[in-house]
């Protein structure tokens, strides 16, 4: 029985893969008999980018090139970064009933956001938000996603996918994997993944 996964790409979080993915995992694996995954690659990759692995990453590069940064930007890291590396806590709280107590949603929200300062001072001129991720290349131009490929410092789903998607790619020996793309946002991100999984793939197939 092939495995199959049909991926979300990262890249536009106010939407999430398209309704229609169930249905085609149904029919391959009722009809054409695959083993078949979705897997929400926009979510992992939050889940990665909000952690306290790489929020304390963050901070480190942050003291190693603080003098770089303005007198104002310094303060403002300096007050935020203890309560920064609570951002797993504040996970937590997003998924449990945690979240229906107000306080508590706040508090965790505030954790999101000083996270995400920090996180958006040291990443060389790629900005995160809970609505898009910026990256300073055109999406709308094949020569600059072209050229993004190979930009390890301003594309950061180069290290995401391999160092989490492409061993579990080997690992469970996928054979064929469907990429859903619902907006341009997310075009950067998808092209990397199948250029990615090309480079892995030379010699196996």
């Amino acid at each position: 029985m092939p495995k199959t996964l049909l991926v979300f790409p990262p890249g536009w979080s106010p939407v999430g893969p398209y309704l229609a993915l169930p249905v085609l995992k149904s029919y391959l694996q009722e009809v054409e008999q695959y083993k078949v995954d979705i897997v929400d690659l926009n979510v992992e990759f939050y889940d990665d980018l909000l952690s306290f692995r790489h929020v304390e990453e963050c901070c480190k590069r942050y003291r190693e090139s603080k003098d770089s940064f303005s007198s104002n930007v310094q303060l403002t890291i300096e007050l935020i970064q203890k309560s920064a590396l609570n951002v797993d806590e504040a996970k937590d709280i997003f998924r449990s009933k945690r979240y229906f107590n107000l306080k508590e949603r706040q508090y965790a929200e505030n954790i999101f956001r000083n996270a995400l300062y920090i996180i958006n001072h040291v990443s060389y001129g790629v900005k995160y938000t809970f609505n898009s991720i910026d990256l300073p290349y055109d999406y709308y131009s094949t020569p600059e996603i072209m050229k993004s490929l190979a930009d390890t410092l301003h594309n950061p789903f180069i290290s995401f996918y391999e160092t989490a998607f492409l061993k579990r790619i080997q690992r469970e020996k996928i054979e064929f994997i469907g990429i859903s793309v619902s907006g341009c946002f997310q075009l950067i991100s998808a092209v990397t993944l199948a250029k990615l999984i090309k480079d892995v793939s030379v010699g196996i197939i």
